[in-house]
């Protein structure tokens, strides 16, 4: 699996990491990334931290980074530990999930493969995975200015309406015309053109680049030189790769 996490290939070297250990054991295991789930443990202790609500808090210490899930009592860490799974990390999930079937979908348009990329459009795995994001956001959402509010319709009609029409008439032109379009609007809320940048962080690069892995299975990254070429994809308005 490409998917957020451990891949195939940690698997097959038997790099799957522990998802449960003790504070006691912590200490002798050497660790980047650190999940902390309730506050009767010596991280907590040491880090010198006190909850009176439901919290997740990211701390640095010693080069480490540590999310803490915490809370004045069970019930409340409880509390906090479902809104990092269904909210937080179901989230990002969600929006690497519909990224990378964006970037299939440009894959199948160029193969002419247009059956599979109305499906993947229409699948809850693929493109329309986005629903359940956008119902999380839902609240950021109704507090945007008219001016976002507009690329969001227009990135919606693109994606769910007009595309899948030329999708439908097999008409390869218009299809990357479109898509290219909605690619735009991502960038307008990603980038902030024309409108306030609603991404807050860079994501995490080594998960990020994999869009590129699929873009070149599908051929539609090219050799120029000792340089990649990824005008496929990124030219015009959308020619700046990665984030600011």
């Amino acid at each position: 699996t490409e998917d957020i996490g451990f891949t195939a290939e940690d698997v097959k070297q038997s790099r799957m990491p522990e998802l449960l250990v003790s504070d006691q054991r912590l200490k002798a295991l050497n660790y980047q990334n650190l999940i902390v789930v309730g506050t009767n443990n010596d991280i907590v202790k040491e880090l010198g931290l006190s909850f009176d609500k439901p919290t997740v808090k990211l701390l640095q210490k010693d080069g480490k980074n540590i999310l803490v899930v915490g809370g004045a009592n069970k019930e409340q860490v409880l509390q906090a530990g479902r809104y990092l799974a269904d909210v937080r990390l179901n989230f990002k999930a969600g929006a690497y999930r519909t990224f990378f079937s964006f970037v299939a979908l440009r894959g199948y348009i160029e193969k002419g493969e247009f059956d599979a990329g109305l499906r993947l459009i229409r699948s809850p795995m693929g493109l329309s995975a986005c629903g359940k994001n956008m119902a999380l956001a839902g609240p950021m959402v109704a507090q945007w200015g008219d001016d976002l509010k507009a690329v969001v319709r227009h990135r919606n009609n693109i994606l769910y309406n007009e595309l899948p029409k030329a999708l439908e008439a097999k008409d390869k032109e218009k299809a990357v015309a479109l898509w290219k379009e909605a690619m735009f609007t991502c960038y307008q809320c990603h980038q902030g053109v024309n409108v306030p940048q609603v991404r807050r962080f860079k994501p995490v690069e080594s998960i990020h680049a994999r869009h590129q892995q699929i873009a070149e299975s599908f051929g539609l990254v090219k050799v120029v030189g000792t340089e990649k070429s990824c005008v496929a994809c990124h030219a015009g308005p959308t020619s700046i790769r990665g984030y600011k």
